[in-house]
């Protein structure tokens, strides 16, 4: 669990992350931000998945993370998000 499903979920939270983060004044950093910053989401999320000492519990937010940032990219992609 600790390995691919930490790197997906980190993935979809950095790719919904340039969809509600402001673009600043150059217009770039809404896309630049979330790529420096994955590092930091994807040792967070690691970490929450190696510590967490109640599996039901880490299944379920592993998933609603999955499922919400997904839904946000999703959206954005089929243009439901104008």
């Amino acid at each position: 669990m600790a390995g691919p499903v930490t790197l997906i979920v980190s993935v979809l939270i950095m790719a919904a992350m340039s969809l509600w983060y402001p673009p600043g004044s150059a217009n770039i950093n809404h896309l630049v931000i979330p790529v420096i910053l994955f590092p930091f989401i994807w040792g967070g999320v690691f970490f929450y998945v190696v510590l967490e000492a109640n599996k039901k519990r880490l299944y379920w937010i592993m998933l609603l993370l999955f499922l919400i940032n997904g839904g946000f990219v999703l959206a954005s992609i089929k243009g439901w998000l104008s």
